[in-house]
């Protein structure tokens, strides 16, 4: 009898003795599984709940407009259990700008106007009694926000800033904010918030910029650096006899100066814990003296450069060979992509694409000459001047690639077989592949599917293609389909079906009617389709992305079911 009291008491195991992991995975699980409305139904079930949603909601916050939306989002993290979950944080600071430039425009009224105004504001008080007796639908999301001067929505950015203290990424455009009391605040405040917390820093200004932007800036733990050098006036100073002097240098040009004194001392500040670092310039400073003067960072695992590769910008590419070759050891991800070159607007795509591939054609020789380059790597993007010159860099690293883009060139069939056949005997380990081919067709697709069946990320530009045989009925039903595919993030909502079949198709469309879609190059819209591939079931899940030629036409790649 006892016995059975003892069993018959056994308490239960209700929800808190779950440990908080596994709930975490349970809320992690509903999220991928239902739409976002109805999983932030479920922050009341526990704590791990709450903290999961607030995560999923407020995980990554834009500060890029102004608008009612973003005054909300505001008034929200003024709260500091909800700011401490913001992890990334982007700021395009020229609504701050606009904020200022909006105060200087709003003056008092003049004294004869007086009554007027007085007029104004009764029949202003008048018509809102009226439409607060009308029945309204969503009262609540659909009442205006009060105005907020621009020293008060300044006030409540620092406020929100200083609860961040988990922000991990920062990514900071300056734009043409100017510097006064308030965005020096702004500044400082955030400088100090993310001090012990940030691994990321992006910065996009002028190199003038840097400075501020830099200044008494302590993070313990940075291991990331993305810096945009923005595009300034070109300032010369003329010599005696009244020619122009050169530009570029220390002496002669303030940016040179800054670049020297602000960024490179930066940049060594943390060398010793860097694993990423990305430049990207739209300056017409040359680069030489910067890139010479990086110090060596052991730790580095990606290195990526955005810039223009012309004598007047990269006048001694010795320095940037000089990277790869000292961290040939460490790195794993290298890209170099070439920038358009000056006053590229004033010739035609033919010259610019010859003047860019004779600029590459200089550091690829240099990286041939140098045979610790590039070896050992994961991901690899470069130009390609043409497969016979471009492939003895890719084998360098053919047993470790994971992924590879190459650009600038377009391959025939026969020359993506010689791209594929450098992976042969590890087919299967290449997931993501970049390539410009000149003609997109069937074939084309079997034999990617075929000779590399584990491929997860595909992405094609094309000059032409040959569209596929369908009547016209089928024609015209595949592309209302496309039309009313989304030009990014489809995804397949059901598991992959060796019976579910995906359609390729092309329609010429004029690029106006897509204009709000990504572009790519100088006028290539793009478009991201999950587990896409032609006529075959060797592709289980990936992302296939078909970007057009820029003559001026737009193809699409849809996902048909």
């Amino acid at each position: 009898m006892l016995h059975n009291v003892c069993k018959s008491t056994k308490p239960r195991l209700t929800g808190n003795d779950i440990p908080d992991d596994i709930w975490r995975h349970i809320a992690l699980h509903i999220a991928s599984e239902e739409p976002l409305h109805k999983f932030y139904r479920l922050i009341s079930v526990n704590r791990t709940f709450f903290n999961v949603i607030l995560d999923a909601k407020y995980g990554e916050v834009r500060w890029v407009r102004l608008s009612e939306k973003f005054m909300r989002g505001l008034q929200r993290l003024q709260n500091p259990i909800i700011s401490s979950h913001v992890r990334r944080l982007y700021i395009r600071a020229w609504f701050i700008e606009y904020l200022l430039k909006r105060e200087a425009l709003i003056k008092p009224p003049p004294p004869y106007k007086a009554c007027r105004l007085f007029t104004c504001c009764v029949g202003q008080r008048a018509r809102k009694r009226l439409d607060s007796a009308k029945p309204r639908k969503n009262s609540t999301s659909s009442e205006p926000l009060p105005h907020l001067s621009s020293e008060e929505i300044i006030r409540l950015l620092i406020n929100a800033v200083q609860g961040m203290k988990n922000v991990t990424e920062l990514h900071f455009e300056w734009r043409d904010l100017p510097l006064n009391k308030d965005t020096r605040i702004f500044l400082t405040s955030t400088r100090k918030a993310f001090s012990s917390c940030l691994r990321k820093l992006v910065l996009q200004a002028q190199i003038s910029k840097f400075k501020e932007l830099l200044a008494r800036a302590d993070y313990e733990n940075l291991d990331e650096l993305d810096f945009h050098f923005d595009y300034s006036p070109t300032w010369r100073r003329k010599s005696a006899d009244g020619q122009e002097a050169k530009e570029g240098t220390a002496e002669e040009d303030p940016d040179a100066g800054d670049l020297i004194q602000t960024v490179l001392p930066f940049i060594s500040h943390w060398k010793a814990r860097l694993r990423s670092l990305v430049i990207t310039s739209f300056s017409s400073l040359d680069l030489s003296e910067f890139l010479s003067g990086l110090p060596s960072m052991p730790t580095l695992r990606h290195f990526g450069v955005n810039i223009s590769l012309n004598k007047s910008h990269l006048s001694d590419p010795s320095g940037l060979i000089n990277i790869l070759t000292t961290h040939s050891s460490s790195l794993l991800h290298v890209s170099i992509k070439p920038g358009l070159p000056a006053n590229c607007e004033q010739y035609n795509k033919v010259h610019v694409q010859r003047q860019m591939k004779c600029d590459w054609a200089a550091i690829h020789d240099l990286l041939l000459s140098s045979p610790q380059c590039l070896v050992g790597l994961e991901s690899l993007e470069i130009p390609s001047i043409c497969p016979r010159a471009t492939l003895p860099l890719v084998r360098r690293s053919c047993d470790t690639l994971m992924r590879l883009a190459l650009t600038g060139y377009y391959l025939s069939e026969e020359e993506v077989t010689e791209v594929i056949n450098v992976f042969s005997h590890r087919a299967f380990e290449l997931q993501r592949l970049h390539l410009e081919v000149k003609l997109l067709v069937t074939s084309l697709f079997h034999l990617l599917a075929t000779r590399l069946p584990n491929l997860y990320s595909l992405v094609l530009v094309y000059e032409q293609h040959i569209p596929l045989d369908s009547p016209p009925a089928a024609c015209t039903s595949c592309h209302a389909r496309l039309e009313a595919i989304r030009h990014r993030d489809i995804r397949r909502a059901l598991p992959p079906s060796k019976h579910r079949r995906a359609l390729v198709e092309h329609a010429r469309v004029p690029r106006r009617a897509h204009d709000h879609g990504p572009r790519l190059g100088a006028g290539a819209e793009h478009t991201d389709v999950e587990g896409v591939s032609e006529g075959c079931d060797v592709w289980s899940a990936g992302e296939v992305s078909v970007c057009a030629d820029r003559a001026g036409l737009v193809r699409q790649v849809g996902h048909l079911r």
